[in-house]
């Protein structure tokens, strides 16, 4: 446990199990260690750890933890993501164009093989949920390539950057709705990092309006 003015840890105890009595045993321990009123808690979710609160701890607000809150409501925008990202890999890995430019035995070009070192390191984008969505990135750098790639003669180049566009308009209904529910996760974020140093009732006014005013368009974004 961590006293957030300071900054400090305050108390550290591995818990067999985390039922209700065992936090309220915990939380009493640290009150009496403390000395002081605890006018406040942050945490997670746990229904164990807000039972436990309430029990011990009656007087103090409880607020959810930003970090948690975020992962929760991106969890079905993540599953999402990581599955998407999971369907671009295999499919352009299984093309042979793209194998052959990362096989020097079936004689690439020069250029194929430089365009397959680019297609090799975006598909190895790494995700980190909930700030950064690697079907999000993946799916957007495949297509600028092609964009970047639409003139060039070399025929084997030519037959990889359609048939990955095919692959990507294949997606394009599950990558828009990806990209809906990502860009309304990225606005929470925002509004509760708190630029402008707001009050936390005015960080709430703003969040729950902001919520209210959200008309999503994919039930993937509904979800969310």
């Amino acid at each position: 446990m961590t006293e957030l003015q300071v900054e400090r840890p305050i108390h550290a105890q591995i818990l067999e199990n985390q039922t209700i009595d065992t936090i309220a045993d915990m939380l009493r321990k640290v009150k009496k260690k403390l000395g002081v009123p605890i006018i406040a808690v942050v945490s997670d979710g746990q229904q164990s750890i807000i039972k436990a609160v309430e029990k011990v701890l009656p007087e103090a607000k409880h607020q959810f933890c930003h970090f948690h809150y975020i992962r929760n409501i991106s969890q079905k925008a993540c599953d999402a993501d990581r599955n998407l990202a999971k369907k671009i890999r295999a499919r352009i890995r299984a093309m042979h164009h793209y194998r052959k430019s990362r096989n020097k035995r079936l004689k690439p070009s020069k250029l194929l093989t430089r365009v397959g070192k680019l297609i090799h390191a975006i598909l190895a984008t790494r995700t980190r949920y909930p700030s950064r969505f690697a079907e999000i990135e993946i799916y957007e750098k495949l297509r600028h390539l092609i964009d970047c790639l639409r003139n060039i003669k070399d025929s084997d180049v030519q037959k990889l950057m359609v048939r990955i566009l095919n692959v990507l308009s294949e997606l394009k209904r599950q990558y828009n709705a990806v990209s809906e529910s990502v860009q309304i996760i990225r606005s929470i974020c925002e509004i509760l990092d708190n630029p402008e140093g707001l009050k936390g009732r005015d960080v709430q006014r703003r969040l729950l309006a902001y919520i209210k005013s959200v008309k999503p368009k994919t039930s993937l974004a509904k979800k969310s």
